[in-house]
């Protein structure tokens, strides 16, 4: 808690939030750990046990800790589930040797493994980044699953024409066995924690301060014991390539199977992996797809929401809230099958 009062007070100008609201509030986050074939998921929910279930999914290399600004200020009548995705956070790695492929693909996956875990038979998303593609994805697969997708700064996941596979290919199965020989070694370079909270800063691009570092970093990060110093936790077969890729077109037809209402809130100084011509494309795609689309951009980062979560929550909160009642759901979760 010392940690978390901490972080807040130093954001309380900006956030305008009251602590002792912020600290109740807290006091209602679980810690949950979701049984899967080679491990576990783990992640951190609130909310009542009989609301509407919402599925919180984080960005590539990031973990759930990218919601600490706004999970336990989302509309009180959601259950939130906010996960950690395999090999990220507090989630059990895949086994040694096999690849991952695609983290969005893997992604899928869970999130059916966690839709099953919990019983639901309607549910909403949010995505953030990679995870909005992960929610894309699986909204497609299963269109009757999903009420509504919430897509925090990604329009679209990366996608390459056809004839840049092979080169993609090839480069995948170099930078696998890469980091294989790493992970054989165990070469993980280690930091001093203040050293690797301004790495995280500056691979970010300056995306994030202090404070939304250190709500990374507490599931992101660990201190060896022997050295005293702290090293990152994800799988380090998340940053090979996918050797089969998509193009725009296999993309388009995943995406024009929506028919969930979607809400797309981009950050104005956001990520920028596709070109303008795509976007409007690809915003078009959605336009023609579901029965409600919600197109906000607003001022800030790709982490819009971690740092700036007063500029995030009304939007989020009037969406969710419009949420009809037909998309009512119905959840084995308060039975106990929760986790922890």
């Amino acid at each position: 808690m010392h940690y978390l009062f901490n972080g807040f007070y130093r954001l309380a100008p900006v956030r305008t939030l009251q602590i002792k609201t912020y600290i109740r509030r807290m006091s209602t986050i679980r810690e949950i750990e979701i049984p899967v074939p080679w491990g576990h998921i783990a992640g951190r929910e609130s909310g009542p046990a009989d609301g509407r279930p919402l599925l919180m999914l984080h960005g590539w290399l990031d973990n759930c800790g990218t919601y600490e600004a706004i999970q336990t200020h989302l509309p009180p009548t959601y259950r939130c589930v906010n996960i950690d995705l395999p090999g990220h956070g507090r989630s059990s790695h895949l086994p040694p040797g096999p690849m991952i492929g695609s983290a969005i693909a893997l992604g899928t996956y869970v999130v059916r493994m966690v839709r099953d875990h919990y019983g639901w038979s309607r549910f909403s998303i949010m995505g953030h980044s990679m995870g909005s593609g992960v929610g894309v994805l699986y909204a497609a697969c299963f269109p009757e699953d999903v009420a509504s997708l919430t897509i925090l700064d990604l329009v679209k996941f990366i996608t390459r024409p056809v004839e840049q596979h092979p080169a993609n290919a090839r480069e995948a199965v170099l930078s696998y066995l890469e980091v294989q020989r790493k992970m054989t070694t165990n070469e993980r370079p280690q930091y001093t924690y203040e050293a690797l909270q301004q790495r995280l800063i500056s691979v970010l691009g300056g995306d994030v301060d202090a404070t939304a570092a250190d709500a990374l970093l507490a599931r992101g990060a660990r201190r060896n014991p022997d050295t005293g110093l702290y090293e990152s936790t994800y799988d380090l077969r998340l940053r090979t390539r996918t050797f089969q890729s998509m193009d725009f077109v296999g993309w388009r037809e995943f995406a024009s199977r929506l028919r969930c209402r979607l809400l797309l809130v981009l950050a104005e100084q956001g990520g920028t992996w596709i070109s303008a011509e795509e976007e409007a494309e690809a915003i078009q795609t959605y336009r023609q797809a579901v029965p409600e689309l919600r197109l906000e951009r607003l001022p800030g980062g790709h982490h819009v929401h971690l740092t700036h979560p007063e500029r995030v929550l009304p939007i989020i909160n009037e969406f969710l809230t419009a949420e009809p009642d037909t998309a009512a759901v119905t959840t084995a979760a308060a039975t106990g099958r929760s986790g922890l």
